[in-house]
């Protein structure tokens, strides 16, 4: 049995049944489990996320409070996996020894074994985000191999391509910026395409090191970091690279840019290192730990993951300023760490582990507060305004002072205009506003499922409408914080040009906060809050004996 509140409650048993109640027990409705096998534990986590396990190794998950079940992949990746990336929350694929890829299209749930037509080790994954005409994953590895797909919902199962480069050095980072891309690597080599992979070139060699890591937060600034705390720094497009100076003796494994100006570093000995004027100047933050650290990732200038040795996970909501603990539940060592927003984050390791967590790993939750059928006529130079409140609650379910906004998202689901480039878009919160959307899209039409977030990689400014996908805002949504989430959120819609007038029908915002939040929000359609605790494997644990007889889960759960 489990219950998530004293109404919603879950039963399993002999013969793979399953009852729900929603009443308290009154009455109960059958589930299909699909399986005729006895179940022996079930366990609901939030109503939406289930698990249910049972006789003959029988694993089963449900991802809709149990409308549907699924017999999880009792095999999943093997080997050992080197780098990890996602397209969206859904779309991911990871990489690793002898050639191999897996690609998922479920959060992680079940993974699909692609053929890369090579046997090499490949070392490291980037997916192109939001290139509206050319969506592509790249891979590289051992003697200068490069593998492209293309990388669309439509294009999954297309074939990996292998791409010609002159040069046979191992490479161990790329970075895609929508056709540019660049690959770093042996002696100090890094290779550059600039039409999506079909053609490289060196831009860059010496003998004297190796880089493990590249990263262009823009399209013209980007940093490479390897051995002998070597970093490299470019101004224009990887032409030219200069040396900068670290302040410490160490082997650099990944770095990290949030902008053109802040950016993390990180190595062995448990090494970060910080800039936020470009790299002019290094400054060391405390890990906390000696252990190796060989990746990071921050979605946004606040909140940052690591990633290393002996499961070691750290996590930063604060630019670095200080770097907490995360319990991964393994001690394999720890390769790639990704997050596709302040709370989706996977990492892929050695011993085909793969972690995932959608709440930051144990310290971040968002809460979806929508705005549907407004109808709201947006008119010639005049201001359309429109309100979202998110009150604080009584009760159990208060919200406390210690709780803050760690990071939000916009969402424009249905904006209606001829001319989107006379428009401004203003968001403003307990005193603050910020210019999210200005003039951008050119004269033609319409928003669908526009994003706005400081973890996408393509500026509003780069796109055309029709609009839809993830683009960072005209100016960084970081402003909003630290401060307390409840409160008004007023969306503004300028309109400075005349004859051209349009709808705003619906938007949303996603809040990523820290710790519980309970709230309600004025003409809802639909309010999402989840809380899942701490990093979980998405594929399952293997034991000595066949049978598992009980399940749970609790808020700092360890597996041994």
């Amino acid at each position: 049995v489990s219950a998530i509140n004293p109404r919603q409650v879950w039963i399993a048993g002999k013969g793979g049944i399953i009852y729900h109640s929603n009443d308290d027990g009154e009455t109960w409705f059958p589930e299909d489990s699909k399986v005729t096998d006895n179940l022996s534990s079930i366990y609901i986590l939030n109503g939406e996320s289930g698990w249910a396990v049972g006789d003959a190794g029988t694993a089963l998950y449900t991802f809709n409070g149990g409308g549907t079940w699924l017999t999880m992949n009792k095999t999943g990746p093997t080997g050992f996996l080197r780098g990890i990336s996602f397209m969206y929350p859904e779309l991911g694929m990871v990489v690793g020894n002898e050639g191999l890829i897996y690609s998922t299209t479920d959060l992680g749930q079940t993974w699909k074994k692609d053929t890369s037509g090579t046997s090499v080790k490949l070392w490291v994954v980037d997916i192109a985000k939001h290139y509206i005409s050319a969506d592509s994953a790249m891979t590289v590895g051992y003697g200068g191999t490069i593998l492209r797909k293309w990388w669309e919902p439509d294009m999954l199962y297309e074939d990996w391509i292998m791409r010609e480069y002159d040069y046979n050095e191992d490479l161990y980072s790329i970075d895609i910026r929508g056709r540019n891309a660049w690959a770093a690597g042996q002696f100090g080599s890094i290779a550059f395409t600039s039409n999506s992979g079909n053609n490289w070139e060196r831009q860059h060699m010496d003998m004297g090191y190796h880089l493990y890591g590249i990263h262009f937060p823009t399209p013209n600034y980007g940093w490479a970091v390897g051995m002998s705390a070597t970093i490299l720094h470019s101004k224009n497009k990887g032409v030219d690279w200069e040396e900068q100076t670290s302040p410490v003796s160490t082997n650099f494994q990944s770095v990290c840019f949030c902008d053109h100006r802040s950016g993390w570093v990180v190595g062995v000995a448990g090494e970060i290192i910080h800039t936020d004027d470009g790299g002019r100047n290094w400054n060391q933050q405390s890990s906390g730990t000696s252990e190796m650290l060989t990746s990071v990732h921050f979605t946004d200038c606040n909140n940052g993951w690591i990633a290393g040795d002996n499961g070691t996970i750290l996590h930063t909501s604060n630019g670095g300023e200080s770097w907490g603990k995360q319990s991964s539940g393994t001690s394999n060592l720890l390769w790639s760490v990704y997050f596709a927003d302040p709370a989706h984050g996977w990492i892929a390791g050695d011993k085909g582990t793969i972690l995932a967590t959608n709440d930051g790993g144990g310290s971040t939750f968002f809460l979806l507060a929508p705005r549907y059928e407004l109808g709201k006529a947006i008119e010639d130079d005049k201001v359309t305004k429109d309100t979202l409140t998110i009150f604080e609650t009584g009760g159990l379910k208060s919200i406390q002072a210690s709780e803050k906004v760690v990071a939000v998202e916009v969402i424009m689901d249905t904006v209606l205009h001829t001319s989107l480039s006379d428009l401004e878009f203003t968001l403003s919160h307990n005193g603050v506003t910020d210019t999210i959307i200005y003039q951008s899209g050119g004269s033609n039409a319409d928003m669908i499922d526009l994003r706005l977030s400081d973890a996408a990689s393509m500026p509003i400014d780069s796109g055309m409408a029709p609009y839809g996908g993830m683009f960072l805002p005209y100016k960084p949504l970081s402003v909003f914080a630290g401060l307390e989430p409840t409160g008004d959120w007023i969306l503004s819609i300028y309109d400075g040009v005349v004859n051209n007038t349009g709808t705003l029908q619906a938007w949303s915002l996603k809040i990523f906060y820290e710790e519980a939040v309970a709230s309600s929000i004025s003409n809802p359609a639909v309010i999402e809050s989840r809380r899942i605790y701490t990093w979980t494997r998405t594929i399952p644990i293997h034991f000595k004996d066949r049978h598992i007889s009980a399940i749970i889960c609790q808020k700092a759960v360890k597996w041994r």
